[in-house]
């Protein structure tokens, strides 16, 4: 005990004697240490303001200094089809091929805010079409994100917001194959083409949204060669013609009806005017309603149904009339399995129905079971049958499996 208190009485004594040091060397010093410490002062304002960057302004208002880092996203696709019965006619496997696998898409995308009130992306997609390989900008935009009065502008190469499936990519659909209304009157894949379109948030109670677009004349018709017009050549096209802009109308609705679950109803026109000299006109209208359940993570369902119809116009010919729709289901038991079914007809009524011409019926349905190893790899097996008018029933067995690397934008809700 004494030796401790010796011990501590030393320490106690020598802090006492550093501190009456450091006491007295700052009263000793205090002229100095006030000189020292306004110059720290007066060099660190003259620095800032020699050294930082002058933010700009626009219209009184400053910018705000960021930098942007943008997100990459890679996406692949591969498919592979086997026929299971073999019929003279052949069927009719769209963008897949019978009996053949493939990559059918790769697409790299980059997509960030180039500043607070602007968004751009960029998607670039090579395409495998029999064993050739291409690569080509398939969308690339900028967004207007903070418009007064809660208007909303994208300018650039898009896909129009055409019903349900044409503004999401084929990797992001629930299905493998295009139903026979989009492989028919829009093409196997989705319709892009350069130009703009404005949103308006209507202030409702529940959410709707009306969009205008005006883009690049691009041509719309059958997949299937044997629905083209002959005159629809480029030998009917007048050397001067012009090519008049297409425009789109798109009308978006929201329910929620549950904590759980909500409804999307839509409407959607397509005008397509023909070359300047020519009456030709193509007038595309679309009804589409989904409804999503969502339990939890493990249990969800989704209902989505489109009706669309076209009437054609060319020339001194009677109009072409087409109807079709498809429906599909798909629901989420388990945490990584999901179950589907779709319904698809397709009518051709024909030119003006004249008498003596026979419509045209076309019937497609599928089944298939989707494993979800996460949110970002999938694997689908699809039966499907085809029966069309024109040619004898096929069933096919489809394959799809597909992983997304990276951020990738937000595809329409």
């Amino acid at each position: 005990m004494e030796i401790c208190k010796k011990i501590r009485g030393k320490i106690l004594c020598i802090l006492a004697k550093r501190h009456t040091f450091s006491f007295t060397f700052f009263r000793e010093s205090t002229k100095r240490s006030s000189l020292i410490l306004l110059f720290l002062i007066y060099f660190f304002l003259f620095s800032t303001t020699l050294f930082a960057q002058k933010t700009p302004k626009i219209s009184g208002k400053s910018l705000i200094d960021r930098i942007s880092i943008p997100s990459f996203s890679f996406v692949f696709d591969s498919t592979a089809s086997v026929e299971l019965n073999q019929t003279e006619e052949g069927s009719d496997t769209q963008d897949i091929g019978k009996n053949t696998a493939n990559i059918r898409e790769v697409e790299i995308g980059i997509n960030g805010a180039v500043d607070p009130w602007v968004a751009g992306t960029i998607l670039l997609s090579a395409h495998q079409e029999g064993s050739e390989v291409n690569v080509a900008l398939e969308e690339g935009y900028f967004e207007l994100t903070s418009l007064p009065w809660k208007f909303f502008a994208k300018i650039g190469q898009f896909f129009l917001d055409l019903g349900r499936l044409n503004g999401n990519h084929r990797s992001n659909w629930s299905f493998t194959q295009a139903p026979l209304t989009q492989s028919y009157l829009f093409g196997n894949g989705n319709v892009g083409s350069f130009g703009g379109e404005i949103s308006y948030l209507v202030p409702l109670p529940f959410f709707q949204e009306l969009k205008v677009g005006l883009f690049n004349m691009i041509e719309l018709g059958h997949e299937d060669a044997e629905h083209e017009h002959e005159e629809d050549t480029e030998a009917d096209e007048p050397s001067n013609s012009i090519q008049p802009p297409l425009f789109t109308i798109r009308l978006k609705n929201f329910f929620p009806l549950t904590s759980r679950m909500g409804s999307i109803f839509g409407f959607t026109y397509l005008g397509l005017p023909g070359h300047s000299g020519t009456n030709d006109f193509q007038h595309t209208g679309g009804i589409d309603s989904t409804l999503k359940w969502n339990h939890s993570r493990r249990m969800q369902l989704e209902w989505s149904t489109e009706f669309w119809y076209r009437n054609e116009e060319v020339g001194i010919l009677p109009a072409e009339n087409s109807f079709g729709y498809y429906s599909f289901i798909s629901f989420q038991p388990f945490l990584r399995w999901k179950f589907g079914f779709r319904w698809d007809h397709f009518l051709f009524l024909g030119q003006g129905n004249n008498i003596g011409q026979k419509n045209r019926h076309d019937f497609s349905q599928s089944l298939w079971v989707s494993f979800h190893l996460s949110e970002y790899f999938y694997c689908r097996i699809t039966l499907e049958r085809q029966d069309y008018s024109e040619r004898s029933d096929s069933y096919l067995m489809l394959f799809q499996a597909g992983f997304t690397l990276g951020e990738h934008p937000t595809h329409s809700y």
